[in-house]
């Protein structure tokens, strides 16, 4: 996804894109006057997720070919899902805020080795429709950074 929004609006690689309903993606490339996105709709896209329900960790990726589902991996055996449960942004990664619409489930899949279960997800985002996005700016980011980069000194 190109927008035309660049570095002379302010917008910076792996800032999150949100639309009106849910997570869109994140930056990707950005020159002076435009912005390329990393979709959801992306093999290599995963989001942390939480179950609304529970407040259970996930993880949500696109492995479905259809735009308009994908799957959450890493749910714990002990949790039992249903059709319709919500997931939101865990906000434990520094790209997107926590409680940001991502989907609900549509159908859980139990696992053969007996580890995670795996359920689909219909997304919240329409993105055969997707006309407007926000970019999420994390005010913070340069002080997570440093955490990173240098744990030993703070």
């Amino acid at each position: 996804i190109i927008i035309d929004k660049g570095k002379k609006d302010g917008i910076k690689k792996d800032m999150g894109v949100i639309c009106e309903n849910g997570i869109v993606g994140k930056i990707a490339n950005v020159s002076e006057n435009f912005s390329s996105i990393i979709s959801m709709l992306h093999t290599y896209s995963v989001v942390s997720a939480r179950f609304t329900n529970n407040q259970h960790i996930a993880n949500v990726c696109w492995e479905t070919k259809d735009y308009r589902f994908g799957t959450v991996k890493d749910i714990s055996l002990h949790l039992n899902p249903q059709k319709g449960d919500t997931l939101v942004t865990s906000g434990f990664s520094n790209i997107y805020p926590e409680d940001i619409m991502i989907g609900t489930i549509e159908e859980m899949i139990e696992s053969n080795s007996k580890d995670f279960n795996t359920a689909k997800i219909r997304f919240s985002t329409n993105f055969s429709t997707l006309r407007h996005v926000y970019i999420i700016e994390n005010l913070h980011q340069a002080e997570i950074d440093s955490l990173i980069t240098n744990p030993n000194e703070q």
